[in-house]
Protein backbone atom coordinates (compact mmCIF):
# COMPACT_ATOMS: atom_id res chain seq x y z
CA UNK A 1 0.00 0.00 0.00
CA UNK A 2 1.30 3.52 -1.27
CA UNK A 3 -1.70 5.49 0.77
CA UNK A 4 -5.12 5.92 1.33
CA UNK A 5 -7.28 9.06 0.73
CA UNK A 6 -10.11 9.62 2.09
CA UNK A 7 -13.06 12.37 1.09
CA UNK A 8 -13.99 14.11 3.49
CA UNK A 9 -15.73 17.44 4.67
CA UNK A 10 -13.37 19.02 6.75
CA UNK A 11 -9.78 17.61 6.02
CA UNK A 12 -7.97 19.82 8.41
CA UNK A 13 -9.86 18.56 11.39
CA UNK A 14 -9.63 15.06 10.24
CA UNK A 15 -6.16 14.74 9.67
CA UNK A 16 -5.89 16.93 13.69
CA UNK A 17 -7.59 13.85 15.18
CA UNK A 18 -5.69 11.11 13.97
CA UNK A 19 -2.90 13.42 14.87
CA UNK A 20 -4.08 13.37 18.37
CA UNK A 21 -5.72 10.36 18.92
CA UNK A 22 -4.39 7.53 17.12
CA UNK A 23 -0.41 8.65 17.12
CA UNK A 24 -0.08 10.08 13.44
CA UNK A 25 2.59 12.92 12.89
CA UNK A 26 1.65 15.79 10.03
CA UNK A 27 3.30 14.64 7.05
CA UNK A 28 2.23 17.19 3.99
CA UNK A 29 0.03 19.65 3.17
CA UNK A 30 -1.85 20.93 -0.20
CA UNK A 31 -4.14 23.97 -0.26
CA UNK A 32 -4.55 27.45 -1.40
CA UNK A 33 -1.12 28.19 -0.16
CA UNK A 34 0.95 25.73 -2.26
CA UNK A 35 -1.32 26.60 -5.74
CA UNK A 36 -4.25 24.15 -4.99
CA UNK A 37 -7.17 25.98 -5.77
CA UNK A 38 -10.37 23.60 -5.99
CA UNK A 39 -9.22 20.45 -3.19
CA UNK A 40 -7.36 20.96 0.08
CA UNK A 41 -5.70 17.85 1.24
CA UNK A 42 -3.74 17.05 4.51
CA UNK A 43 -1.46 14.00 4.43
CA UNK A 44 -0.48 12.03 7.68
CA UNK A 45 2.32 9.31 8.54
CA UNK A 46 3.14 6.76 11.39
CA UNK A 47 5.21 4.23 10.43
CA UNK A 48 5.14 3.05 6.79
CA UNK A 49 1.30 4.26 7.06
CA UNK A 50 0.00 7.17 4.86
CA UNK A 51 -3.28 8.71 5.11
CA UNK A 52 -5.02 11.36 3.12
CA UNK A 53 -7.69 13.71 4.24
CA UNK A 54 -9.13 15.60 1.21
CA UNK A 55 -11.69 18.14 0.89
CA UNK A 56 -13.24 20.65 -1.32
CA UNK A 57 -12.60 24.32 -1.40
CA UNK A 58 -15.41 25.51 -3.82
CA UNK A 59 -19.10 24.34 -3.39
CA UNK A 60 -18.80 23.28 -7.06
CA UNK A 61 -17.29 20.68 -6.94
CA UNK A 62 -19.67 17.95 -7.90
CA UNK A 63 -17.46 14.89 -7.74
CA UNK A 64 -16.58 15.54 -4.04
CA UNK A 65 -19.98 16.89 -3.14
CA UNK A 66 -22.09 14.00 -4.81
CA UNK A 67 -19.35 11.35 -2.99
CA UNK A 68 -20.11 13.02 1.04
CA UNK A 69 -23.92 13.53 0.11
CA UNK A 70 -24.00 9.65 -1.25
CA UNK A 71 -21.65 8.49 1.38
CA UNK A 72 -20.20 10.78 4.25
CA UNK A 73 -16.58 10.83 5.41
CA UNK A 74 -14.85 7.92 3.76
CA UNK A 75 -12.05 6.05 1.88
CA UNK A 76 -12.09 6.66 -1.84
CA UNK A 77 -9.07 6.08 -3.14
CA UNK A 78 -6.18 2.78 -2.62
CA UNK A 79 -3.11 3.82 -3.57
CA UNK A 80 -0.19 1.24 -4.54
CA UNK A 81 3.24 1.22 -5.40
CA UNK A 82 4.16 -0.13 -8.59
CA UNK A 83 7.54 -0.27 -10.25
CA UNK A 84 5.95 0.33 -14.14
CA UNK A 85 2.77 2.03 -14.28
CA UNK A 86 2.57 2.70 -17.84
CA UNK A 87 2.89 -1.43 -17.91
CA UNK A 88 0.05 -2.28 -15.42
CA UNK A 89 -2.22 -0.04 -16.68
CA UNK A 90 -2.00 -1.46 -20.32
CA UNK A 91 -2.52 -4.86 -19.08
CA UNK A 92 -5.49 -3.64 -16.96
CA UNK A 93 -7.20 -1.98 -19.80
CA UNK A 94 -6.47 -5.57 -22.23
CA UNK A 95 -8.66 -7.34 -19.30
CA UNK A 96 -11.16 -4.95 -19.62
CA UNK A 97 -10.56 -2.04 -16.43
CA UNK A 98 -11.91 0.90 -16.53
CA UNK A 99 -9.15 3.69 -16.60
CA UNK A 100 -10.14 6.60 -14.88
CA UNK A 101 -6.72 8.73 -15.77
CA UNK A 102 -4.38 7.48 -18.24
CA UNK A 103 -0.99 7.52 -16.83
CA UNK A 104 0.39 11.37 -15.88
CA UNK A 105 3.30 12.75 -14.48
CA UNK A 106 3.56 14.86 -11.52
CA UNK A 107 7.47 16.88 -11.18
CA UNK A 108 8.80 19.61 -9.03
CA UNK A 109 12.15 20.00 -7.43
CA UNK A 110 12.29 16.76 -5.77
CA UNK A 111 12.08 14.44 -9.01
CA UNK A 112 8.56 12.96 -10.91
CA UNK A 113 6.44 10.86 -9.75
CA UNK A 114 4.00 8.47 -12.63
CA UNK A 115 0.48 8.04 -11.50
CA UNK A 116 -2.63 6.85 -12.76
CA UNK A 117 -6.52 5.79 -11.65
CA UNK A 118 -8.14 2.70 -12.18
CA UNK A 119 -12.01 2.13 -11.19
CA UNK A 120 -12.52 -0.56 -8.64
CA UNK A 121 -15.91 -1.82 -6.53
CA UNK A 122 -18.49 0.96 -6.63
CA UNK A 123 -16.92 4.54 -6.07
CA UNK A 124 -13.22 3.62 -4.77
CA UNK A 125 -10.73 3.71 -6.87
CA UNK A 126 -6.92 2.49 -7.00
CA UNK A 127 -4.05 4.47 -7.88
CA UNK A 128 -0.91 3.28 -9.60
CA UNK A 129 1.89 5.39 -7.91
CA UNK A 130 5.55 5.31 -9.55
CA UNK A 131 7.63 6.81 -7.37
CA UNK A 132 11.22 5.85 -8.84
CA UNK A 133 14.02 8.59 -7.36
CA UNK A 134 11.65 10.50 -6.06
CA UNK A 135 13.08 12.16 -2.81
CA UNK A 136 10.39 14.88 -1.92
CA UNK A 137 8.22 14.36 1.18
CA UNK A 138 5.37 12.74 -0.54
CA UNK A 139 3.70 13.81 -3.79
CA UNK A 140 4.90 16.24 -6.57
CA UNK A 141 2.62 19.67 -5.17
CA UNK A 142 2.64 18.73 -1.60
CA UNK A 143 4.49 21.04 1.03
CA UNK A 144 5.87 20.74 4.24
CA UNK A 145 2.80 21.64 7.03
CA UNK A 146 2.28 24.87 7.64
CA UNK A 147 1.65 24.48 11.29
CA UNK A 148 2.14 21.99 13.59
CA UNK A 149 0.53 20.99 16.95
CA UNK A 150 2.96 21.33 19.70
CA UNK A 151 1.35 19.47 21.69
CA UNK A 152 1.66 15.90 19.48
CA UNK A 153 5.72 16.16 20.88
CA UNK A 154 4.24 15.50 24.40
CA UNK A 155 2.06 12.77 22.69
CA UNK A 156 3.01 8.78 22.90
CA UNK A 157 3.72 7.54 19.68
CA UNK A 158 0.98 5.10 18.48
CA UNK A 159 2.79 1.95 18.03
CA UNK A 160 1.53 1.36 14.70
CA UNK A 161 3.79 0.06 11.73
CA UNK A 162 1.78 -0.23 8.86
CA UNK A 163 -1.70 -1.29 7.05
CA UNK A 164 -1.89 -4.88 7.24
CA UNK A 165 -5.07 -5.20 5.00
CA UNK A 166 -8.03 -3.17 3.95
CA UNK A 167 -11.53 -4.65 3.54
CA UNK A 168 -13.93 -4.29 0.86
CA UNK A 169 -17.66 -4.92 1.60
CA UNK A 170 -20.27 -5.98 -1.20
CA UNK A 171 -23.56 -6.32 -1.67
CA UNK A 172 -25.03 -9.77 -1.89
CA UNK A 173 -23.55 -12.02 -4.59
CA UNK A 174 -20.78 -9.59 -5.67
CA UNK A 175 -17.81 -11.00 -3.90
CA UNK A 176 -17.29 -13.57 -6.18
CA UNK A 177 -17.03 -10.63 -9.17
CA UNK A 178 -14.95 -8.58 -7.26
CA UNK A 179 -12.50 -11.20 -6.72
CA UNK A 180 -12.38 -12.42 -10.22
CA UNK A 181 -11.37 -8.43 -11.06
CA UNK A 182 -8.52 -8.07 -8.83
CA UNK A 183 -7.25 -11.84 -9.98
CA UNK A 184 -8.01 -10.87 -14.00
CA UNK A 185 -6.70 -7.05 -13.70
CA UNK A 186 -4.37 -6.93 -11.00
CA UNK A 187 -2.98 -10.39 -11.32
CA UNK A 188 -3.81 -10.89 -7.30
CA UNK A 189 -4.37 -14.30 -6.13
CA UNK A 190 -7.00 -15.79 -3.16
CA UNK A 191 -5.06 -15.53 0.57
CA UNK A 192 -7.97 -17.07 1.98
CA UNK A 193 -11.79 -18.07 1.69
CA UNK A 194 -14.14 -19.02 4.48
CA UNK A 195 -18.23 -19.52 3.82
CA UNK A 196 -20.97 -18.31 6.08
CA UNK A 197 -20.52 -21.43 8.07
CA UNK A 198 -17.15 -21.13 9.01
CA UNK A 199 -17.32 -17.04 9.94
CA UNK A 200 -20.50 -15.88 12.06
CA UNK A 201 -21.88 -14.74 15.56
CA UNK A 202 -25.01 -15.63 16.84
CA UNK A 203 -27.25 -13.14 14.70
CA UNK A 204 -24.65 -12.35 11.84
CA UNK A 205 -23.20 -13.79 9.38
CA UNK A 206 -20.88 -13.02 6.27
CA UNK A 207 -18.71 -14.97 3.92
CA UNK A 208 -15.12 -13.61 2.86
CA UNK A 209 -12.56 -13.90 0.67
CA UNK A 210 -8.99 -12.56 0.87
CA UNK A 211 -6.93 -11.38 -2.33
CA UNK A 212 -3.28 -10.47 -2.10
CA UNK A 213 -0.54 -9.81 -4.63
CA UNK A 214 2.37 -11.82 -5.59
CA UNK A 215 4.49 -10.51 -3.12
CA UNK A 216 1.42 -10.98 -0.23
CA UNK A 217 2.64 -7.33 0.90
CA UNK A 218 -1.23 -6.11 0.24
CA UNK A 219 -3.81 -8.14 1.48
CA UNK A 220 -7.60 -7.58 0.55
CA UNK A 221 -10.72 -9.26 2.02
CA UNK A 222 -13.80 -8.63 0.08
CA UNK A 223 -16.78 -9.54 2.04
CA UNK A 224 -20.66 -10.35 1.39
CA UNK A 225 -23.53 -11.05 3.43
CA UNK A 226 -24.76 -14.33 4.40
CA UNK A 227 -28.14 -15.61 5.90
CA UNK A 228 -28.28 -15.68 9.83
CA UNK A 229 -31.30 -14.75 12.52
CA UNK A 230 -30.63 -11.03 12.06
CA UNK A 231 -29.56 -8.75 8.93
CA UNK A 232 -25.67 -9.08 8.46
CA UNK A 233 -23.21 -6.60 9.78
CA UNK A 234 -21.98 -6.43 5.87
CA UNK A 235 -25.69 -5.52 4.44
CA UNK A 236 -25.98 -2.84 7.37
CA UNK A 237 -23.03 -1.29 6.08
CA UNK A 238 -24.00 -1.48 2.15
CA UNK A 239 -27.14 -0.09 3.33
CA UNK A 240 -25.59 2.47 5.25
CA UNK A 241 -22.49 3.74 3.21
CA UNK A 242 -24.60 3.31 0.17
CA UNK A 243 -23.49 1.11 -1.40
CA UNK A 244 -20.15 -0.99 -1.93
CA UNK A 245 -16.93 0.73 -0.31
CA UNK A 246 -14.25 0.54 2.41
CA UNK A 247 -15.18 -0.78 5.69
CA UNK A 248 -12.05 -0.99 7.17
CA UNK A 249 -8.24 -0.71 7.56
CA UNK A 250 -6.63 -3.20 9.51
CA UNK A 251 -3.09 -1.89 10.99
CA UNK A 252 -0.34 -3.84 12.61
CA UNK A 253 1.16 -3.42 15.19
CA UNK A 254 4.56 -5.15 17.07
CA UNK A 255 2.55 -4.82 20.56
CA UNK A 256 -1.58 -4.82 20.51
CA UNK A 257 -1.61 -4.00 24.29
CA UNK A 258 0.09 -1.00 24.20
CA UNK A 259 -1.29 0.06 21.53
CA UNK A 260 -4.78 0.09 22.32
CA UNK A 261 -3.93 1.36 25.97
CA UNK A 262 -2.04 4.42 24.35
CA UNK A 263 -5.56 5.04 22.67
CA UNK A 264 -7.54 4.89 25.47
CA UNK A 265 -5.28 7.24 27.24
CA UNK A 266 -5.05 9.25 24.74
CA UNK A 267 -9.84 9.67 24.33
CA UNK A 268 -9.57 10.19 28.10
CA UNK A 269 -7.41 13.17 27.94
CA UNK A 270 -10.23 15.28 26.05
CA UNK A 271 -12.59 15.35 29.22
CA UNK A 272 -15.30 18.12 27.77
CA UNK A 273 -14.03 21.28 30.17
CA UNK A 274 -18.16 21.52 30.92
CA UNK A 275 -18.45 17.60 32.44
CA UNK A 276 -14.91 18.49 34.27
CA UNK A 277 -16.46 21.79 35.81
CA UNK A 278 -19.30 20.28 36.99
CA UNK A 279 -17.79 17.34 38.42
CA UNK A 280 -14.97 19.41 40.63
CA UNK A 281 -18.23 21.74 41.94
CA UNK A 282 -20.08 18.41 43.12
CA UNK A 283 -16.94 17.06 44.79
CA UNK A 284 -16.53 20.30 46.26
CA UNK A 285 -19.78 20.07 47.75
CA UNK A 286 -19.30 16.47 48.83
CA UNK A 287 -16.64 17.88 51.14
CA UNK A 288 -18.49 20.93 52.34
CA UNK A 289 -21.34 18.67 53.08
CA UNK A 290 -19.48 16.62 55.30
CA UNK A 291 -17.41 19.08 56.93
CA UNK A 292 -20.82 20.60 58.86
CA UNK A 293 -22.45 16.86 59.31
CA UNK A 294 -22.47 16.03 63.29
CA UNK A 295 -24.04 14.30 65.28
CA UNK A 296 -26.85 15.81 67.90
CA UNK A 297 -25.96 14.81 71.36
CA UNK A 298 -29.32 15.54 72.28
CA UNK A 299 -30.63 13.18 70.11
CA UNK A 300 -28.14 10.67 70.70
CA UNK A 301 -29.04 10.54 74.45
CA UNK A 302 -32.82 10.19 73.20
CA UNK A 303 -31.64 7.07 71.27
CA UNK A 304 -30.97 5.23 74.47
CA UNK A 305 -34.59 6.56 75.91
CA UNK A 306 -36.88 3.55 77.10
CA UNK A 307 -39.13 2.28 74.38
CA UNK A 308 -42.02 3.15 76.96
CA UNK A 309 -40.98 6.82 76.87
CA UNK A 310 -40.75 7.20 73.05
CA UNK A 311 -44.28 5.65 72.69
CA UNK A 312 -45.85 7.96 75.33
CA UNK A 313 -43.90 10.65 73.07
CA UNK A 314 -45.34 9.52 69.93
CA UNK A 315 -48.76 9.03 71.52
CA UNK A 316 -48.57 12.57 72.36
CA UNK A 317 -47.36 14.11 69.45
CA UNK A 318 -47.76 12.40 66.32
CA UNK A 319 -50.92 9.73 65.13
CA UNK A 320 -48.25 7.86 63.49
CA UNK A 321 -44.45 6.44 63.96
CA UNK A 322 -43.67 9.06 60.99
CA UNK A 323 -45.01 12.57 60.36
CA UNK A 324 -43.74 15.47 57.32
CA UNK A 325 -42.29 18.95 58.91
CA UNK A 326 -42.37 21.84 56.96
CA UNK A 327 -40.18 24.77 58.21
CA UNK A 328 -40.12 27.88 56.09
CA UNK A 329 -37.67 30.19 56.79
CA UNK A 330 -38.88 33.89 56.29
CA UNK A 331 -35.83 35.25 55.08
CA UNK A 332 -34.58 33.14 52.44
CA UNK A 333 -38.10 31.88 51.38
CA UNK A 334 -36.46 28.83 50.92
CA UNK A 335 -38.66 25.71 52.41
CA UNK A 336 -36.96 22.82 53.86
CA UNK A 337 -38.38 19.36 54.08
CA UNK A 338 -38.04 16.84 56.80
CA UNK A 339 -38.87 13.35 57.60
CA UNK A 340 -38.50 12.76 61.41
CA UNK A 341 -39.16 10.61 63.68
CA UNK A 342 -41.55 10.03 66.15
CA UNK A 343 -39.53 11.62 69.44
CA UNK A 344 -38.56 15.00 67.74
CA UNK A 345 -40.75 17.03 68.50
CA UNK A 346 -40.19 16.48 72.19
CA UNK A 347 -36.87 18.50 71.12
CA UNK A 348 -37.51 20.42 68.08
CA UNK A 349 -37.70 23.99 69.50
CA UNK A 350 -34.73 23.23 71.84
CA UNK A 351 -32.57 22.48 69.02
CA UNK A 352 -33.32 24.71 66.56
CA UNK A 353 -33.29 27.86 69.40
CA UNK A 354 -30.28 26.56 71.16
CA UNK A 355 -28.06 25.44 68.45
CA UNK A 356 -29.47 27.21 65.74
CA UNK A 357 -29.33 24.31 63.39
CA UNK A 358 -32.10 22.57 61.23
CA UNK A 359 -32.69 18.39 61.96
CA UNK A 360 -32.46 17.22 58.00
CA UNK A 361 -32.00 13.26 57.96
CA UNK A 362 -32.75 10.31 61.29
CA UNK A 363 -32.05 6.76 60.50
CA UNK A 364 -31.02 3.91 62.53
CA UNK A 365 -32.23 5.95 65.91
CA UNK A 366 -28.95 8.62 64.90
CA UNK A 367 -30.20 12.33 63.86
CA UNK A 368 -27.61 14.33 61.53
CA UNK A 369 -28.40 18.44 61.44
CA UNK A 370 -26.64 20.89 59.63
CA UNK A 371 -25.27 24.20 61.24
CA UNK A 372 -26.21 27.49 59.46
Amino acid sequence: FDHLTFWVGNAKQAASYYCNKLGFEPLAYQGLETGSRDVVSHAVKQGKIVYVFSSALNPGNKAMGEHLVKHGDGVKDIAFTVEDCDYLVQKARERGAIILKEPFTLEDKFGRVRLAVLQTYGDTTHTFVERTGYKGLFLPGFHPPLFKDPLLNKLPSGKLNFIDHVVGNQPDDEMVPVVEWYQRNLLFHRFWSVDDKQLQTEFSALRSIVVANYEETVKMPINEPAMGKRKSQIQEYVEYYGGPGVQHIAMNTSDIITAVSLQKTKVNRCIPAILLKQNLIKKKKRKKKKRKEKTCPLLTFLKNASEKMVQKSRNLCFPSSQEDIFLKNSQTQVIYYYRVSVFITLICVTVIVVDKCVIYDIQGGEAKFTIF
